[in-house]
């Protein structure tokens, strides 16, 4: 029980009995509600001397004011049936954030194993995301599913070449999300131009950078041909 929820208990509860006075002193307006849409067809009858407040119902609501109240069919302990309810708001969201942040729906594959690749690939950054907001509550640097996906989408790098001989690499997006991110991933930020060798210490890439990036100058040529 907390007094800041038992307050606004209270607060809901007073603003809902204020309502439901005025509809005593004006049943004709309860009538009127019946009258939109398919509650036309309902029959309302009320008599003003028989209307009054329902004390009894108000006194049942008082008794759970500052208390989150689950009903459930399971005969578990309090404490294990509260960890799952908590468990299943994490699966709520992590639904919300495949269908919003990680663009799982709308879906525009047609064939099967396209739909169940599609869907692979969404779990798996779900996975990832979720473990990356793990290590960052551990490091005290909370981080939500969305500011990580958006955070990590808008860091980019790009190989540039303005001779064939000279080879250097462009970097953007790296905000202090992501910085948090490779921090906690035993990386380091780069620079805003990095030569190869000092692009591969920092992000630990043992491959040749060349393959990894894809080189901006090289796409703008093609396009304008």
């Amino acid at each position: 029980m907390t007094p800041s929820r038992a307050a606004k208990d209270r607060m809901d509860r007073d603003r809902l009995i204020r309502e439901a006075n005025l509809l005593i002193e004006h049943p004709s307006n309860i009538k009127a509600n019946f009258k939109r849409g398919g509650r036309s067809f309902v029959i309302v009858d009320m008599q003003q001397k028989t209307a009054g407040p329902g004390s009894n119902l108000i006194e049942e609501q008082e008794q759970f004011d500052g208390i989150h109240v689950v009903e459930t069919s399971l005969d578990s302990p309090a404490q294990e049936v509260l960890a799952i309810y908590g468990n299943l708001r994490r699966i709520e969201n992590s639904f919300r954030n495949l269908k919003s942040s990680l663009q799982a729906r709308s879906v525009y594959v047609r064939l099967p194993e396209h739909v169940r690749g599609h869907f692979l690939t969404c779990y798996l950054a779900l996975c990832i995301s979720r473990y990356l907001e793990h290590k960052l509550n551990d490091a005290g640097k909370h981080r939500t599913p969305d500011e990580i996906v958006h955070s990590l989408n808008s860091a980019s790098i790009a190989l540039i070449n303005p001779t064939q001989k000279v080879e250097f690499y462009g970097t953007s997006g790296f905000n202090e999300t992501v910085a948090d991110i490779m921090s906690v991933a035993g990386l380091t930020v780069p620079d805003t131009f990095e030569q190869p060798s000092t692009l591969r210490r920092k992000l630990k890439v043992f491959a040749a950078m060349r393959d990894l990036f894809t080189s901006t100058t090289t796409k703008n040529k093609k396009e304008k041909n």
